[in-house]
């Protein structure tokens, strides 16, 4: 399916920009700070892509009979195809069920709020997101270990990727990567 491709491409970009940012910083990690930034950086790879994108857009939201501004996280657009993405960021200590409840709480809170959207507002394909950066205190964990912990969110309607870089960085041992969770919503009426 198109939307898939496009995401993958999306994720490829997204990564690419990631290690150039590390590669150019040397000291900084661009995926620690919080939901606005990756979310940023998604936006980055759009536009790196041929595509256009827009962050933070005013949307109206439907709470019942009553209305209210709100805004959507980001939107973009490739290939004739365009997307509305709600993004959220966790921060687990280990991979384990209790880290799986909060991610899942995550998706299903970025759900909710894409379906409150006005349907003028939304993409032809809208998007719940979560970040994941584990922040490891103790034991070191990588991609081997989010690789095994994802069978949590596999489905049909899911797409995971991850990065985790390989440079020597100090703060690496604290936040060894990032995995990004995409699941497509179904479109609303409203």
């Amino acid at each position: 399916m198109k939307k898939i491709a496009i995401l993958k491409k999306l994720l490829r970009e997204w990564k690419l920009i990631l290690g150039h940012y590390i590669e150019i910083s040397q000291e900084d990690l661009p995926y620690w700070y919080n939901e606005r930034v990756n979310t940023g950086f998604l936006a980055v790879a759009a536009w790196k892509l041929g595509g256009i994108a827009i962050e933070e857009y005013s949307v109206k939201r439907h709470h019942g009979k009553r209305k209210s501004q709100g805004r959507c996280d980001l939107w973009f657009k490739i290939d004739n195809l365009d997307f509305s993405i709600e993004c959220k960021q966790v921060w687990p200590s280990i991979f384990s069920d209790k880290a799986a409840k909060n991610i899942k709480r995550a998706l299903k809170d970025a759900s909710k709020q894409l379906s409150k959207m006005s349907r003028k507002d939304k993409g032809s394909v809208n998007v719940s997101c979560c970040f994941v950066v584990p922040q490891i205190n103790k034991t070191k964990f990588g991609k081997k270990d989010f690789l095994s912990f994802s069978r949590y969110f596999k489905d049909r309607n899911t797409l995971i990727d991850s990065y985790f870089p390989r440079v020597n960085n100090k703060n690496i041992a604290r936040y060894p990567g990032i995995a990004i969770i995409l699941r497509f919503n179904p479109r609303h009426k409203k």
